[in-house]
C-alpha cells in the first residue's frame, strides 16, 4: 500500500469546503454507481485508492441490491469492521492484507460530511472489498490449495450463491465483529490451533526459549548442566508442569523423561524419553518457526475442517500415521505407508462407505514395477 498516496488523499480532504458537504449520501451513491458500472465493464477501471478490486461480482451485486447506497457511514459499524480485521490475526491472517491501516487512517475523513463524495465512495468500496476478502479467507482459506498441489482433491467451499444478501446481513448486524469471527471454522481442532497460536505468540513476546547446547545423549538418571535448560524448555510448552521451570537441579528425573516422551510424541519422534540429536533439534526450533507452522496449519484447517463433524479418519502424510477420532477424541492411531517424494500420496476428502478389517497385504503393481523389482535387482536380499 502506498502510504504517500493515502497521505496525499487525506491532505486533499482537509481542503474541501462546505459545498461538498451539501452533496450528502446521494452524491456518494452516484459515485459508487459510477465505480460499480466501471467495474462491470470489460476494460473498466477496477482500482480504488490504488487497490485492484478482486471481488467485483459480489461487490457489484451487494451495491446494486442496496441501490448503491453507502454501507459504511455509521462510525460504530466502521469501528466494528476495523476490530474484525484486526482480530483476523488470531486466525493466523495478516490484517494488512485487508487494508487495516489505510482504512483506519481514512475513516475519520470518510465519515465526515465535509469530505468529497468521491473519497467517501472510494472508502466505502474499499471497506466492502476488505470485508469480502476477509470473509473468503476465513471460510475457504486465503490461498487456493489447487495452485500449490496439482494432486489436491478437496473442494474448497466457495462463497454462497446469495453472497450479496449474506454480506448485507453481516454489514447491518448489530454485532458485526462477532458475525465475522463466526465465519471461521468452529471445529475443535481449529479452535485448538487458534489457542496454540495465541500461546506461542505470548511465548515469543516473552523472549521465546533458549537453545539446548550440543552434548552427549541424556536419559533418566543422568546428571548434566543442560538439564535446567531442558526442564525450562519443556515447561514453556506445557509438556512439563510449569511449576518445575524454576528448578535448577541438574538431575534427569522421571517427570522430565515423561515430559520428553510427550514432546517427542507431539512432534513425530520416537518416544523413548532420551535427549538425542533429533529431539534436541526439535526442541531448538525457534518459537517464530513454530508460529509460522501454526499459521500454515490454520490455513489448511480452513480448507478441510469445515463441516467435518466429530467422527472421521485422518492421515498425517508427513507424520506417516493415521488417526480415527470419535466425538473429536482420538480413539485409534496406527503407522501408515505413504508415497515417495516423487510419487506423492494424493490429498483428498471423501465419505467412507465401507471398511476392510484385517485386509491381506498385496503389493500394488505400480510399487512392484517401480520400487520392489528395482530394489531386488540391486540387492538380492532385499526381500
Amino acid at each position: 500500500m502506498n502510504r504517500s498516496f493515502f497521505t496525499t488523499m487525506i491532505g486533499a480532504c482537509l481542503l474541501l469546503t462546505a459545498p461538498a458537504a451539501a452533496q450528502g449520501t446521494g452524491a456518494v451513491a452516484a459515485s459508487i454507481r459510477a465505480r460499480v458500472n466501471a467495474l462491470q465493464e470489460q476494460d473498466g477501471d477496477s482500482t480504488v485508492l490504488g487497490v485492484a478490486l478482486q471481488t467485483g461480482d459480489v461487490l457489484s451485486r451487494f451495491y446494486i441490491a442496496r441501490d448503491y447506497q453507502p454501507a459504511w457511514t455509521i462510525p460504530s459499524r466502521v469501528d466494528a469492521l476495523l476490530q474484525a480485521i484486526g482480530a483476523s490475526r488470531e486466525d493466523g491472517l495478516e490484517p494488512r492484507d485487508y487494508f487495516l491501516e489505510p482504512l483506519a487512517r481514512l475513516a475519520p475523513f470518510a465519515l465526515s460530511p465535509t469530505t468529497s463524495s468521491t473519497l467517501r465512495a472510494d472508502f466505502d468500496l474499499l471497506a466492502t472489498e476488505a470485508l469480502i476478502r476477509l470473509w473468503s479467507s476465513l471460510t475457504a482459506g486465503k490461498v487456493d490449495p489447487a495452485t500449490l498441489d496439482t494432486d489436491w482433491h478437496i473442494t474448497v467451499a466457495p462463497l454462497p450463491l446469495d453472497a450479496a444478501g449474506t454480506l448485507e446481513a453481516i454489514v447491518t448486524s448489530a454485532t458485526l465483529a462477532q458475525a465475522v469471527a463466526a465465519l471461521a471454522p468452529r471445529h475443535p481442532l481449529y479452535l485448538r490451533l487458534r489457542a496454540d497460536l495465541a500461546r506461542y505468540r505470548a511465548l515469543e513476546a516473552d523472549g521465546g526459549w533458549e537453545s539446548i547446547d550440543i552434548g552427549p545423549n541424556l536419559e533418566e538418571g543422568d546428571i548434566d548442566g543442560r538439564i535446567p535448560a531442558l526442564r525450562h524448555r519443556l515447561a514453556m510448552t506445557g509438556d512439563l508442569d510449569p511449576a518445575a521451570a524454576s528448578d535448577t537441579s541438574e538431575v534427569f528425573t522421571a517427570p522430565i523423561a515423561a515430559a520428553l516422551v510427550h514432546f517427542q510424541s507431539r512432534h513425530g519422534l520416537y518416544p523413548d524419553g532420551v535427549l538425542g540429536p533429533r529431539t534436541r533439534a526439535e526442541l531448538n526450533v525457534p518459537v517464530g518457526e513454530r508460529i509460522s507452522a501454526l499459521r500454515i496449519s490454520l490455513e489448511r484447517g480452513r480448507w478441510v475442517l469445515r463441516e467435518l463433524g466429530g467422527t472421521f479418519v485422518a492421515v498425517n502424510i508427513a507424520g506417516f500415521e493415521s488417526y480415527f477420532l470419535r466425538n473429536d477424541t482420538l480413539v485409534w492411531r496406527a503407522p501408515s505407508i505413504v508415497g515417495q517424494p516423487f510419487r506423492q500420496t494424493p490429498e483428498f476428502r471423501a465419505t467412507m462407505t465401507y471398511l476392510v478389517v484385517n485386509p491381506t497385504w498385496t503389493v500394488p503393481e505400480l510399487l512392484l514395477d517401480e520400487d520392489v523389482f528395482p530394489a531386488v535387482r540391486r540387492d538380492s536380499t532385499y526381500l
